[in-house]
């Protein structure tokens, strides 16, 4: 068995090493989370830049009918 110096050492290596996952755990995590929110925005933007459209799309199709 190894000397009580030993033993806190490895402890300590082993809880530094927990610490640094944790810590890239969490940078890619808040990495993750920005790119899902800015999918999220992007989709938005979207639906809205297809709404304009449509309502475009409609106005126009109304102007045609009329003419006719």
């Amino acid at each position: 068995m190894g000397h009580w110096g030993d033993l806190h050492c490895e402890a300590a290596d082993a809880m530094q090493s927990q610490a640094e996952r944790i810590a890239e755990l969490e940078r890619e995590s808040e990495t993750h989370a920005k790119a899902y929110g800015l999918a999220i925005v992007e989709r938005d933007n979207l639906h809205h830049e297809l709404k304009v459209a449509r309502s475009e799309e409609r106005r126009v199709g109304k102007e045609c009918r009329s003419r006719w």
